[in-house]
């Protein structure tokens, strides 16, 4: 496929520049230089190769921070499973990506940069998750939530990811145990306290904790140990000037759709009831 090709004439220029102009010049270079070439619509289709190349050149290069942010906005342009003709590839492609990400995320702790484009890549790569990715998928994305609590970039799409994981799973059990660690409720609560007044943010927010908690008795009981029924009557309320506007609606409806999932607990409703939330749906 031309993508192919012009990844392979890529990768081929980065080694001849490799020696000339030292790894970081050179790494970026290519980097930028895949980076226009996907952007480019008459590249045509990416390839399971295509990605592969990239995921390779990230790993070869995994102390280049500069390849590492630039690599994952790539990914996050060509990953997509609509592409590939056989599934089994994408369970592949995934899990080396997540070994990766796992990897580079303890090399370079202290760059937000790197961690923002991670969350976002994560958010795509959330749409298609399969099961057996789904812990290590979710681990990562609550570490970089709790690495980075500071940025609402990581924060909204550290919340997607829990939305989209459990929003997928079958409708009649939990898609992990109710016994997992990485159920994301305290960094989702966590975001909702550190940007009170981000739409995305509290929209995001509220769709994980109904997602994660419809079918999951413990998780409604962790949201409620952990001040959750409180940060979604505020996510209500978010005070917007033009009410009809898509997102405030949208977070209005997430959050109703949160206190009904929670709600189904007698004790959270009886919380609930106390707290006067009812009677802003009568």
């Amino acid at each position: 496929s031309s993508s192919l090709s012009s990844l392979s004439s890529s990768s081929s220029s980065f080694c001849e520049e490799d020696g000339s102009r030292g790894v970081d010049a050179a790494a970026e270079s290519f980097a930028r230089r895949m980076g226009r070439h996907v952007d480019d619509d008459s590249a045509g289709e990416p390839s399971v190769n295509a990605i592969t190349a990239v995921i390779i050149r990230m790993e070869r290069y995994s102390n280049n921070l500069s390849v590492q942010i630039q690599g994952n906005r790539l990914l996050w342009n060509i990953f997509d499973p609509d592409d590939i003709m056989d599934l089994d590839y994408v369970d592949i492609l995934v899990g080396k990506t997540l070994k990766h990400l796992k990897h580079v995320m303890a090399s370079h702790r202290n760059s937000q940069g790197l961690h923002e484009t991670i969350g976002c890549l994560l958010s795509k790569m959330s749409r298609f998750m399969q099961i057996d990715s789904r812990e290590a998928f979710l681990r990562i994305a609550a570490d970089t939530m709790r690495a980075y609590s500071n940025s609402w970039i990581v924060a909204l799409h550290g919340c997607r990811c829990f939305a989209n994981v459990y929003a997928r799973s079958p409708q009649t059990s939990s898609p992990l145990a109710p016994s997992s660690s990485v159920d994301g409720i305290p960094e989702i609560i966590s975001s909702m306290e550190t940007f009170p007044e981000h739409r995305g943010v509290q929209s995001e927010a509220c769709a994980a904790l109904s997602a994660i908690c419809i079918n999951a008795p413990p998780n409604k009981a962790k949201v409620q140990q952990l001040g959750g029924i409180d940060r979604i009557k505020s996510a209500f309320d978010l005070f917007h000037p033009n009410p009809n506007e898509d997102i405030c609606v949208t977070t209005k409806i997430r959050a109703c759709t949160a206190l009904i999932s929670l709600a189904v607990d007698p004790i959270v409703l009886s919380e609930i009831r106390a707290k006067g939330i009812i009677t802003k749906f009568i």
